[in-house]
This record gives structure tokens, sequence and C-alpha cells, in this order.
């Protein structure tokens, strides 16, 4: 096949590849309508394209690939047109010789581009860690935590016997503010009445007074401590926690009846910080829909009753992403919206109660989560 007249080709010419080691078989253009183009038999890979535009001398290449492409077709061209001969052959080696180096130009600035890209993530991800640490520290600081406080095991030993924690038992201390449900919620889950032997002393004074163990008869295996309620603002948030001693707990219930205090947010955060489990369970959820009926003037219970879920739903979020200032102090907490009845009647298998008040919210949930349900 012959080479066609400039007549008969178009103004663009299309180079598609050729040889990735260098080596170069110059075959006539092969014409197809009036485009015509060169290619390589041998080529082992594509290494992108070039347009040239003969008329005009320009060369379009796409991507470093084709330069390698395109400088060794244009030798072969020459080549070609030379019809053989020394001075041909020395220009086809000269190209090859500059394409080789051409790659090799790219493939090190391909390099030097991916290490100065690795460079910059390990400084932005040094960065952000130096940040998060200040910011632990900052919070730490606030929370009243000394630097490098440890717990040791001996002040574990020592405190369990003083808040008289059961060996081979699950030893579960619950805390919060004074008047806020503790003790009813203790005898709620060991299926007591108030006025029941046995059962945790209720009252709107509450005495301030040590731990007090009380052992379920419903559910093996399980000890409650209703601890004394963190009501005053004279100490840190580790104080109160170290005072009281609840590091020794397994696990503590911290209960509230409205929206939780800056206390007890950061006693959440002590307890992250520990990695202790710490479950918030919001009490006396009866009372609080009835006032939210009357307040909001809903229509119906159910209103209301979704009106105060969803005030809980939103403070909960608003909550955890304030204390998230640290990631390692978030608590990430569910707050578990609860009352008395339906706490009772879940654990002693009565009948629902016929009050719609005290239907139950997230009673079921909390008592899986304490393992007091299979």
């Amino acid at each position: 096949m012959s080479h066609s007249s400039d007549d008969d080709i178009t103004p663009e010419l299309s180079i598609f590849d050729t040889d990735a080691t260098g080596y170069f078989d110059h075959q006539p253009p092969i014409t197809i309508g009036n485009q015509a183009s060169w290619a390589s038999p041998r080529s082992n890979y594509e290494f992108g394209s070039m347009n040239f535009n003969p008329r005009t001398g320009t060369v379009e290449i796409g991507g470093p690939a084709g330069v390698l492409g395109g400088i060794a077709l244009i030798g072969g061209m020459l080549a070609g047109m030379g019809g053989g001969g020394g001075s041909s052959d020395g220009l086809v080696r000269e190209y090859r010789k500059e394409a080789r180096e051409a790659t090799r130009r790219a493939e090190n600035e391909e390099k030097e581009r991916k290490e100065a890209e690795k460079r910059a993530s390990e400084a932005e991800a040094e960065k952000e860690a130096t940040l998060e640490r200040l910011k632990l520290e900052e919070e730490l600081h606030k929370l009243g935590i000394p630097p490098s406080r440890v717990v040791s095991d001996e002040e574990i030993r020592t405190s369990r016997l003083d808040v008289s924690y059961v060996n081979n038992m699950c030893n579960i201390g619950v805390v919060g503010r004074q008047n806020e449900g503790k003790s009813t919620l203790v005898n709620c889950f060991r299926g007591l009445d108030h006025n029941a032997p046995g059962s945790a002393m209720t009252g709107k004074t509450e005495v301030t007074r040590k731990s007090t163990p009380y052992a379920d008869n419903l559910h093996n295996g399980v000890v409650w401590h209703d601890i004394s309620g963190g009501g005053t603002t004279q100490t840190t948030a580790w104080g109160y926690y170290y005072e009281q001693k609840l590091f020794a707990y397994d696990k503590l219930v911290l209960t509230h009846s409205s929206t939780l205090s800056e206390l007890d947010v950061q006693i959440l955060q002590v307890c992250k910080h520990r990695k202790q489990e710490c479950i918030v369970v919001r009490t006396k959820a009866d009372a609080h829909i009835r006032n939210c009926k009357r307040r909001c003037n809903h229509e119906t219970i159910e209103k209301a009753r979704e009106d105060f879920i969803n005030q809980v739903r939103q403070d909960t979020i608003a909550k955890n992403e304030e204390a998230g200032k640290a990631r390692e102090l978030c608590p990430e907490y569910t707050d578990y919206i609860v009352s008395e009845m339906g706490i009772a009647q879940l654990v002693k298998g009565q009948a629902p109660s016929g009050d719609p008040y005290e239907q139950v919210i997230d009673e079921e949930s909390l008592l899986r989560k304490l393992r007091l349900l299979s």
C-alpha cells in the first residue's frame, strides 16, 4: 500500500501507540476513508495518543505517555521518507533515545509527585494528632484529672471493700443528682414497692450517706448500689468520681429527670476516659408527658408523648456534640426514657398499665442493655 497524497488526508492525523521497549517498526499508513494512521504491530501496551497536522506542523500529545509514541513515530516517518540509509537510521536511534529519556523523566516526575503527596498527607495527619492531643489535655484539665493519673489495682481493691462490693457478682452503681429517682429506680429493677422490706429509701430529701448495696432476688448475680447524689458544684467531675469511688463498680447507671447537667456530662466523660460503662436513664417519663401536654396544649396524649420523646432525642444529640470537642472523651450515650410503672410491669411480668401516660418507651431496651432481660 502506498502513501496517500496530501489531498487525500484530512488536516488531522491520528497516531495511537508505539513499542513500550523503544523498538519501533515503521509501517506504511493505513488509510480508512480519508483518515490515515500509523501503528506499531509489536506494541506491548498503548502509550497514549498524538494528533499531528502536516499542513500546520502542530502536534497534540495526550499525556506523558504520548511523548514516547510521538517521538518514535516521527522518527519512523522520517526513516520511511528517507528511503533507509545511515542518516535516517541515526535519526531513528536518536529519537528512540530521546523517547526513553522522556519516559524516564515522566516516571521520575510521577514518583516525586506521589512522594510529595505522601509527605503532605503525613504532615496533615501529624497536625491533626497534635491538635487532638491539645484538646484532650485541655478537656482533662477541665474535668480535674491530674496528668498521667492512673487508678491503681490497689486503690480499686481497697475501695471495693469500702463500698461493700460483692465479689463474683455484677456490682452496678446508680448515680445522679439528688432527688432524680435513683432509689426508686433501684427498687423498680428489683421488683419492690417503696415500702417493701429491703427496699431502698426514697424521699424528697436525700441524706448524705455511703453507698448502700442491695441484692437483687429477681436477677441472679446482680447487686445494686444506691450512691449519694452529686449536687454540688464545689468539686470537679474527677473529684466526685474519685470521692464516691465510682471506679470500684463494674458499671454505672446515671439517672436524671431533666436535661443532663454539666456535671452529669463530665461524669460521662470521666467514665469514657476510664473505659467504664455508664448507662444514662431519663426517669419520670409519665410526669414529663403530662406536663408536655398541659404546657404545649397538645390535643392528644400521643402527640404529647411524641413531642417529649423528640425533645429528649434532640437534647441527647446536642449534649453528645457539646461533649465531643476531644474525640476520646465524647460519651456517645443513649438516653433511655423510662417511667417507674413501665419498668415495674416488665420486671414483674404484669399487664400493661391502664394509664396512657405510663406506656413503655425505652424500658425494654434498657433492661436488655443491663442484661436483665434475655
